[in-house]
């Protein structure tokens, strides 16, 4: 399928990048908000952006930058990367983006619909009901849902078989993970669709072919994030401490609480939150007081911590992202 319209549906943190990137490769993007408050958000999200591809370019122009594990594959491949060509994309890019109140508007003609909602369940389902009647026919309907399955809306979709999960890593131009998971009734020539799409928007299609929770990413990572928050809840190491120890013991090139800070506190805060008053997770010998975890996730978001886009979260950042400290 050739795209000329993608829709997405919340331009919250990934919503927008996921716009961003879409509109950096060369798309027409719609996105629609719910009101004017949420609406003043994303664009402040979408402002901040062509800064941060920018501060990424000229990094990759840099020694230090042309190291394989700091190289950002979602703004160009080592061997054609031609610097000015980026910037150029990076300046062109917030033309092509337009932001709507009106839902109809938002998704007329798109060829793809991607949402980006609140993970909530009772909010996705109304939405979706709401939304099928306005889809064209051959329109595919992605979720960027983190949390939950796609069967798990489907029959609300209005079109299970091109209905399917499309889940993007926080900061998309550098961590260039798309996978993509569909249910028992979705087509093979949608999950090709979307594959297609993903590699179009300079991502790395990865087929999960049986739903999963989590898929492969948070699958994986769900249980060191929550052992390295539940260090810092209890006091038994600093935020920095856990994390230099685990990427000198690993050789990773980022540490659990940075990872959180990219995506921001409320993430695992919202996910968290389902399982807040249940008995602590026991895992191994380790006994995780997920409360415990909620309240200082709470505090730190409070005082205005959100994590890595508001400037600070576990730790502070500078106006290139840097951390500072």
């Amino acid at each position: 399928m050739e795209f000329k319209k993608v829709a997405v549906i919340g331009g919250g943190v990934l919503g927008s990048q996921i716009a961003f990137q879409s509109a950096y490769c060369g798309f027409d993007v719609m996105v629609w908000e719910l009101n004017e408050d949420t609406k003043k958000a994303a664009e402040e999200k979408l402002e901040l952006l062509p800064k941060r591809y920018v501060d990424a370019i000229e990094f990759m122009d840099t020694p230090e930058g042309k190291y394989p594990t700091n190289w950002s594959l979602g703004i160009s491949d080592k061997e054609n990367f031609d610097k000015q060509e980026c910037l150029d994309k990076v300046t062109a890019a917030p033309a092509r983006i337009r932001i709507t109140l009106d839902l109809q508007e938002a998704v007329k003609g798109a060829n793809l619909v991607i949402e980006a909602i609140a993970e909530v369940v009772k909010i996705k389902k109304n939405f979706y009901k709401n939304l099928a009647p306005m889809l064209d026919e051959k329109t595919i309907l992605a979720s960027n849902s983190s949390t939950f399955l796609p069967s798990k809306f489907a029959k609300y979709s209005g079109r299970p078989e091109k209905f399917l999960a499309l889940h993007f890593s926080n900061e998309i131009w550098r961590l260039n993970i798309a996978e993509i998971m569909g249910h028992k009734k979705t087509s093979e020539e949608a999950c090709a669709i979307m594959m297609d799409f993903a590699e179009q928007i300079r991502m790395t299609p990865i087929r999960i072919r049986k739903e999963q929770p989590g898929y492969i990413l948070n699958t994986i990572s769900q249980w060191y994030l929550l052992a390295a928050l539940d260090l810092v809840s209890r006091g038994v190491a600093s935020p920095k401490d856990v994390d230099t120890d685990w990427k000198i013991s690993t050789a990773a090139t980022i540490g659990p609480l940075e990872l959180v800070d990219i995506f921001g506190l409320g993430t695992p805060l919202h996910i968290l939150e389902r399982y807040e008053f249940l008995p602590p997770v026991k895992f191994k010998s380790v006994r995780f007081n997920v409360h415990a975890i909620c309240e200082m996730l709470r505090k730190y978001m409070a005082e205005g911590k959100l994590g890595k886009m508001a400037g600070e979260g576990f730790y502070k950042y500078d106006e290139h992202g840097n951390i500072i400290g």
